[in-house]
């Protein structure tokens, strides 16, 4: 987000309407230009005037359809997508974006379809880091049972974590499974996935050793086309080392009779990471009530800082192992949360990883949660054990901690 080169866009944009007041692109770029500085509300009418304007106007319709998406006026937004695509919005984006209106409403089958435009993303296909000629060495997974299938990671370890809880099913479907996964990742999947050959996310597996390839993110489309196909899946699928968690705790000094809870409460994503986050004090004061409870950290990164500052400014200690980096030691995380009793957390890869160790987790997320957590609700289909609280209105995070404030009583 480059808010100067915004502001300088705002300002040029306005001066054009001041000179010309029907200047038909001038409005749509107006609503596009508000949506993306973050308010969506200012961009919708822009936009309709645009296309009062140019009813055939594609790209305002396209800017309609994202505003739309940024209020979570799902069915706008629905609506809008079809007439740009009609008045001749092509491309990648379009696709793409389309794809996560369609999932994020709970159309799986065209929202996979069109998830597989993301190859043809050059900036996606160079985030993902491939081996050389991992795609195009061996042919796509065909559905034949009897072929060897190299499934391979791509993402963040929170969608291999999210899609991972589809591999024991896929599995089913080929003759012999291997998989690729993040490092850190690969004795949880090895524990869970026993005779399936693991290896290291971003080295060249060799070829002879499997028939067909498939990345993780394409297994919703062959495993979960409908709504229903998710009833009665989600349940644990990992593990940690056996007894981990009842010696981390033991470690950690929490006693018996204490309720112990950990936290994660900041989202690293470049793009939604700042709308998914909140303070700790926040996230704290909304649990400090609860009788006999201890705060434990599962935030990745630095936050050292914070919780010193937290503990001088209210006197709550929030615990953390000095053995276990939650960033890079997986394994001690999924120890450390399997030791918890409860898990609070926003959409982040923690939040995915409590839910597949089949963890009581509770996530908190914004007005407009990612397409993985859907439109609405608060079961999540991907993880049995996570209730999903939602804000209620768009950057207000505190009915939200009300709710979470309540269930926690």
């Amino acid at each position: 987000f480059d808010g100067a080169r915004y502001e300088s866009a705002l300002s040029l944009t306005r001066r054009a309407l001041a000179v010309d007041v029907v200047h038909v692109r001038a409005h749509s770029h107006l609503g596009a230009i508000v949506d993306r500085m973050g308010a969506p509300g200012q961009a919708i009418n822009p936009v309709r005037c645009a296309l009062a304007l140019d009813p055939a106007l594609a790209e305002a319709w396209y800017n309609l359809a994202g505003a739309s998406m940024s209020l979570d006026d799902i069915d706008l937004a629905a609506k809008a997508f079809c007439r740009a695509r009609v008045a001749g919005v092509r491309g990648v984006s379009a696709d793409l974006n389309a794809a996560f209106l369609q999932l994020l409403a709970g159309s799986f089958a065209e929202g996979w379809a069109l998830y597989e435009e993301r190859w043809r993303d050059d900036e996606f296909v160079r985030s993902q880091r491939l081996p050389f000629g991992l795609r195009e060495g061996r042919p796509s997974f065909s559905g034949s049972s009897s072929r060897r299938v190299l499934v391979w990671a791509e993402q963040g370890v929170g969608d291999e974590v999210m899609f991972g809880g589809l591999l024991g099913e896929f599995r089913g479907l080929c003759g012999e499974m291997l998989l690729q996964v993040d490092r850190r990742l690969m004795g949880l999947f090895g524990r869970a996935l026993p005779g399936v050959q693991v290896f290291e996310r971003g080295k060249a597996v060799p070829e002879q050793l499997y028939d067909e390839q498939i990345p993780l993110g394409s297994l919703g489309k062959w495993l979960r086309p409908t709504r229903e196909s998710f009833e009665g899946k989600g349940g644990r699928y990992l593990r940690a080392e056996e007894g981990l968690g009842e010696r981390l705790r033991g470690e950690l000094g929490v006693q018996a009779g204490q309720r112990l809870i950990g936290l994660s409460w900041r989202s690293a994503s470049a793009e939604t990471g700042a709308a998914r986050s909140l303070e700790l004090r926040e996230l704290v004061g909304a649990l400090k009530g609860v009788e006999g409870v201890r705060f434990l950290n599962l935030q990745y990164g630095d936050v050292a800082g914070e919780i010193e500052a937290l503990r001088a400014e209210s006197g709550v200690e929030v615990l953390s192992h000095p053995g276990i980096d939650n960033r890079e030691d997986l394994e001690g995380l999924a120890g450390l949360i399997e030791g918890c009793d409860l898990v609070v957390s926003v959409g982040n890869a923690t939040a995915h990883l409590s839910g597949a160790l089949g963890q009581k987790t509770w996530v908190l997320l914004p007005y407009v949660a990612g397409w993985r957590w859907l439109h609405e609700g608060e079961r999540c289909p991907w993880y049995q054990s996570v209730r999903l609280f939602r804000q209620v209105e768009p950057g207000r995070c505190g009915a939200v901690l009300t709710q979470i404030a309540g269930a926690s009583a």
